[in-house]
């Protein structure tokens, strides 16, 4: 659920794989933990050279934990 994958590039988001982990682990009786949203690791290239401004990135990392705390929100 890293944001390359996640969100690998910006204009849209892809849960299809993060979906398929909690399903398996809800057909199995297992529990998902979160895991950190926002990490220096695994970002994706658009996010990584994108040279954005402060008040860009603030808005491009709010608009990440929302979208993706709602999506598994439960």
């Amino acid at each position: 659920m890293k944001w390359r994958v996640v969100r690998g590039n910006k204009g849209s988001f892809d849960f299809g794989e993060g979906d398929a982990v909690v399903r398996f682990a809800l057909a199995h009786g297992m529990k998902v933990r979160g895991h950190c949203l926002v990490w220096d690791h695994d970002n994706p290239e658009w996010l990584a050279q994108g040279h954005f401004r402060s008040d860009q990135m603030s808005q491009l990392l709010l608009e990440h934990i929302a979208t993706v705390m709602k999506h598994y929100a439960g």
